[in-house]
């Protein structure tokens, strides 16, 4: 009988690395539970947790026209837009926000559209300097052709949380592009967000 727990449908590799955490879970002093139905549960959530490596950003880039570009009129901002991600090194969980700005050329992108772009990227094994800089390198280049773009991240990361120092800290990373560069005139337009961002931030909510 078909149980929540089945893999049916999942990689091979991932079903041998059920198959490895239960002998794993041998070695512990856990109930029968644990021993049957956890691995399969934990592949199934790490299946999930990667869904990003098998989607494709771009399916995502839905492009509006953009009348306002032509007077001058400015960048779009996203606040605080939520991602939880694994580190590439220990396969432990990093989460945070990310503020995403960006100045269109001829179109925009649907606001719903950034935050798609974000969680693709943060749903695979990441770091978080490349996640940030991954988000600004999608709206630069085609079809976006963004005339500039920033994003600020800024997480907690288990595996130095969890292990090694133990100490609860919050990394933040700053990316940016093409006009949104400090020696711009855009800048000073996106630069009280920076500042906010990097400099008076409060501690994420645990």
């Amino acid at each position: 009988m078909k149980t929540p727990y089945d893999l049916d449908g999942l990689p091979k590799e991932l079903v041998a690395l059920a198959d490895t955490i239960r002998t794993f879970l041998a070695t512990l002093p856990v109930d029968d539970e644990v021993r049957a139905n956890t691995p399969n549960r934990f592949v199934k959530a790490l299946y999930d947790c990667l869904e990003g490596y098998r989607q494709d950003v771009t399916d995502h880039l839905k492009l509006f026209p953009d009348d306002d570009v032509d007077h001058g009129n400015g960048e779009v901002v996203i606040v605080n837009v939520p991602f939880y991600s694994l580190c590439e090194h220990h396969l432990l969980p990093f989460f945070g926000t990310m503020t995403v700005a960006y100045v269109p050329s001829d179109h925009v992108l649907g606001l719903s559209k950034l935050n798609r772009i974000v969680h693709t990227f943060a749903r695979r094994l990441q770091l978080q300097e490349r996640l940030t800089e991954q988000v600004v390198t999608t709206l630069l280049s085609p079809p976006v052709n963004a005339r500039g773009a920033l994003a600020v991240s800024r997480a907690r990361h288990m595996c130095v949380e969890m292990r090694g120092v133990r100490q609860v800290t919050t990394t933040t990373v700053v990316h940016y592009g093409g006009c949104l560069r400090p020696d711009t005139e855009w800048w000073k337009s996106v630069a009280p967000l920076v500042e906010r961002e990097t400099k008076s931030i409060p501690p994420l909510d645990v």
